[in-house]
């Protein structure tokens, strides 16, 4: 080539690999700048749309996960107040369980006692009865002991029924007063 150019005549300069000429530069720049404005105009409206649509799915995605924050917050908060409340509910069951059993053993004890009161009146009336229907019994018992007794001492029967019965009342009495005395 540097024969060429020396057979027309024409000096050429030296070309540097490092520095391009200045068409070159000129012709790259303007290509450079049409196809930044094809970028700019074509490309960058799809990427920017693509971004904001990315922005508006990750600031959803944010609100919809600090609004699961506060509802599990709120969920813990009404769980510990159910519990809570529960725990006063059972306490309070158990009071009334208490106080429950306390009034039925009160009552119970009051029943029994009652029924035992009764049931000793009761047998001391029917101890009364016997010991009464027993004092009648020896008292006639006693008398026609005594009725014989004397038939046997005096040696004649006591025909008389009046005398008889004021035999044996005055024997017995005889026998209550030194009862008394004893």
């Amino acid at each position: 080539m540097h024969g060429i150019l020396a057979a027309t005549g024409e000096v050429q300069k030296e070309h540097s690999i490092l520095l391009p000429e200045l068409a070159e530069v000129v012709w790259s720049l303007i290509i450079l700048g049409l196809l930044f404005i094809l970028v700019l105009k074509l490309l960058y409206p799809k990427y920017q749309s693509l971004t904001d649509q990315r922005a508006d799915k990750i600031r959803e995605g944010l609100e919809m996960a600090e609004k699961a924050k506060e509802q599990l917050a709120q969920s813990d908060a009404q769980a510990a107040e159910e519990i809570r409340q529960a725990r006063l509910d059972a306490a309070k069951i158990r009071d009334e369980a208490g106080e429950s059993a306390k009034k039925i053993v009160a009552d119970a004890r009051v029943k029994a006692q009652e029924e035992a009161a009764h049931i000793l009146d009761n047998a001391n009336k029917q101890i009364l009865v016997n010991r009464a229907a027993a004092q009648k019994t020896l008292q006639s018992e006693i008398g026609v002991l005594a009725t014989d007794l004397a038939e046997k001492i005096v040696g004649e029967q006591l025909a008389d029924g009046a005398l008889n019965d004021r035999v044996i009342e005055r024997f017995l009495n005889s026998l209550e007063e030194e009862e008394v005395k004893a």
